[in-house]
């Protein structure tokens, strides 16, 4: 699971745009990026 302030994220071969509050519930083995737009913090729980 990830938690976004501003960003993008690739899920598969899609790119999104995450807002502020995007959680993403991944399944296991997804391939998967982001995409920073500023210094990037973030946590994976």
């Amino acid at each position: 699971m990830l938690f976004f302030v501003k960003g993008e994220v690739g899920l598969g071969d899609e790119m999104q745009e995450a807002h502020g509050g995007t959680w993403v519930h991944m399944p296991a083995g997804l391939k998967h990026s982001i995409k920073a737009k500023t210094p990037v913090v973030m946590g994976a729980f």
